[in-house]
């Protein structure tokens, strides 16, 4: 059973997580550097094993709305001993059939972070214990979803092997920054609605290349409902709404998200505007949190 509580910064050999573990500090190089109880911060979604452990258990044997499953196969260390170093989650797709099984295909699964980021948070002005708080929530299982990074489907003719999608683009990575959608999930959910409805979206070509994996949820609702996402979003009348992180605290007028949100892309820059974005991911967090513990 998963541990709703446990916070994966506690995984990354930096000490246990509390809210005032977190300093920032203006750098040199870089423009923000921030360490965890003094020690050089590391990305969980990369490098913490345990969170991979945990997915690992949480969707092996899961049955998958196209009706095949989900097999966990192993945790791989990739470039191991270096400095960039992470884990990677493989996995079959697999069809049961009454006396064996088919794998349809082959995948390299990534962690994605999906709260807020430090570095913007920073850049609005938020103190390190300010960011420190909401990391305390963020960071639990609840704040992570997976991604493929690679997608590999058997070779024909009874050849051993996978034939692998060139050119492959991840999800996690198209969506960061101005070119994407600064790592917003709301926006991020957006756009992929409108590629399971098959009207115009950013992301096309990248989900183009992740459609192997994006066909196994059927459409966008199944999505939703498979990954616990259900508090990030509202049905009325058969639409499904995308919540804007935004102003979701506010319930303004603008409360859900249009195509020109996702079109024109931003992130909040000033502190309160952060602060506001910052509250409604962690409370959703925690809402998708409950929802996990549902499987």
């Amino acid at each position: 059973m998963l541990d709703i509580s446990y916070n994966y910064l506690n995984g990354v050999n930096c000490g246990e997580f509390r809210d005032n573990s977190l300093s920032v500090f203006p750098g040199t190089e870089e423009k923000w550097i921030w360490k965890i109880n003094g020690k050089s911060y590391v990305d969980p979604d990369s490098r913490c094993k345990k969170l991979y452990e945990d997915l690992a258990l949480y969707y092996n044997g899961l049955k998958l709305p196209s009706g095949n499953y989900i097999e966990s196969i192993k945790i791989k260390e990739r470039n191991k001993g270096r400095k960039d170093c992470y884990y990677e989650l493989i996995i079959n797709i697999i069809k049961k059939g009454k006396s064996e099984k088919t794998i349809i295909a082959q995948i390299g699964l990534g962690v994605d972070y999906i709260g807020p980021s430090i570095y913007w948070a920073c850049e609005a002005g938020m103190t390190s214990r300010e960011i420190g708080t909401f990391l305390q929530t963020t960071r639990t299982i609840g704040g992570h979803i997976v991604w493929p990074r690679w997608i590999g489907t058997p070779k024909k003719n009874g050849k051993i092997g996978y034939d692998f999608i060139e050119d492959f683009k991840s999800i996690n990575v198209s969506r960061g920054g101005e070119k994407g959608f600064y790592d917003r999930i709301d926006l991020t959910l957006f756009d992929l609605k409108e590629w399971y409805l098959e009207r115009k979206c950013k992301l096309q070509i990248t989900y183009d290349k992740n459609k192997i994996w994006l066909e196994q949820f059927v459409d966008f609702k199944n999505f939703i409902s498979f990954f616990k996402m259900d508090c990030f979003v509202y049905t009325e009348e058969k639409e499904i709404k995308i919540i804007n992180l935004c102003s979701f605290c506010n319930r303004g007028k603008n409360e859900y998200l249009c195509s020109n949100d996702v079109e024109h892309a931003s992130i909040p820059k000033d502190k309160i505007a952060y602060s506001i974005f910052a509250s409604a991911s962690m409370d959703l967090i925690k809402l998708r949190n409950s929802l996990l513990l549902l499987k």
